[in-house]
């Protein structure tokens, strides 16, 4: 991804996520962690998602959501960086219904 002209987000989920994004500022990969949820952003995600989720889920989409709805906010300059596990657990499945909660929203 060097050379190109998108930020990479990166939901907060905890300190690790600044390790990620110093890691893509080294190889000249532009990125930002967002801000730490926060009751807005939760109800935010909570509004686009089942409830069912995990509460990260909720937290990572509202996140995600916020940002986009900044001024300087460009969806075609952006990519997110999401994470993803395989096995039992629902956060395998973040990035798919992300994905699809993002393209609904226009973004």
């Amino acid at each position: 991804m060097a050379g190109h002209n998108k930020t990479v987000f990166i939901p907060y989920m905890g300190d690790h996520s600044y390790l990620m994004a110093a890691a893509l500022e080294a190889v000249n990969v532009k990125s930002e962690v967002l801000p730490i949820p926060s009751d807005k952003t939760a109800a935010i995600g909570l509004d686009l998602v089942l409830g069912k989720e995990c509460s990260p889920c909720m937290y990572t989409v509202g996140d995600i959501i916020e940002r986009s709805k900044q001024p300087d906010f460009d969806a075609k300059k952006a990519a997110l960086l999401m994470p993803t596990a395989p096995g039992p657990c629902r956060f395998g499945q973040y990035n798919v219904l992300q994905a699809q909660l993002l393209a609904e929203q226009g973004l």
